[in-house]
């Protein structure tokens, strides 16, 4: 469990997706992280509505938006 709640099982599914995202970004497939970051933008919002807010999933969206 994260420090602020969150299973493990989905914080690794966080982790798996943000791993996509990064991949793809250095292979220059742009398709590939569209779709990456999209998965991943839905997943956090179903963790927000499974957990409420949390400060690591508000972190994790920032850092997405960040690197847009």
């Amino acid at each position: 469990m994260t420090s602020d709640g969150i299973a493990d099982a989905d914080w690794d599914r966080v982790h798996e997706l943000v791993v996509d995202v990064v991949n793809a970004s250095v292979s220059e497939d742009k398709a590939a992280e569209v779709r990456a970051r999209a998965s991943l933008f839905m997943l956090l919002d179903q963790l927000d509505d499974k957990y409420g807010p949390k400060p690591s999933l508000l972190a994790t969206r920032a850092d997405l938006r960040r690197n847009i």
